[in-house]
């Protein structure tokens, strides 16, 4: 009895696993290059899908992903998205946008985003922002001209700031870009290579 429970138990954590397991939708290896793709492709910004989103939900949107790893099983093959969580009144929601029509897809609350945002959730940690998110990406966008492919509110030290990774196109490399959320400035910036 006891090898028949420990070996359903086995199994029940090896598909746990494995559905844990970030899957792409695209026959891309690298995950900059499925982000690229996406941003070629889409006929709404990222931008216009926060804003969107934010107006529709009354939440705000503390973190946004062009094609993202994790995707909902039914949309991991064919559709490129945005994701893009939303926090309101403590309950992180994920909505995943498609990037050529601007339709919502899949929503859904999210526990993982709720503990990795635990801090951000509170209200208070916005009490001092004084620019959005959606504004940190058009600070960063700007300073660099490459398009954001990933962007979320960070706390430091009590302190809120967006960290931005931008990419431009022809380029295999991305930047970082941290954005002060209470003054907007850029407070510093790294080269990544794809």
């Amino acid at each position: 009895m006891k090898t028949k429970i420990k070996s359903t138990i086995g199994a029940v954590v090896m598909v746990m696993v494995v559905l844990a397991i970030p899957v792409r939708g695209t026959a891309y290896d690298e995950p900059r290059q499925a982000q690229r793709s996406a941003l070629e492709k889409s006929r709404i910004s990222l931008l216009q899908a926060i804003s969107n989103i934010e107006s529709a939900s009354g939440g705000k949107v503390v973190m946004a992903e062009v094609e993202p790893g994790r995707k909902p099983l039914n949309l991991r093959k064919g559709s490129l998205v945005f994701e893009l969580m939303t926090v309101k009144d403590h309950v992180m929601r994920a909505y995943f946008v498609d990037v050529i029509s601007g339709k919502v897809l899949a929503q859904l609350d999210d526990w993982f985003g709720l503990l990795h945002f635990l801090h951000i959730s509170k209200k208070d940690a916005f009490a001092d922002a004084k620019i959005s998110l959606a504004q940190a990406i058009a600070v960063a966008e700007k300073e660099t001209g490459g398009k954001t492919v990933l962007a979320k509110a960070k706390l430091k030290d009590h302190v809120l700031y967006y960290q931005v990774i931008v990419t431009k196109r022809g380029n295999n490399a991305s930047e970082l870009v941290y954005v002060n959320a209470t003054n907007g400035n850029i407070t510093d910036r790294e080269r990544e290579d794809d």
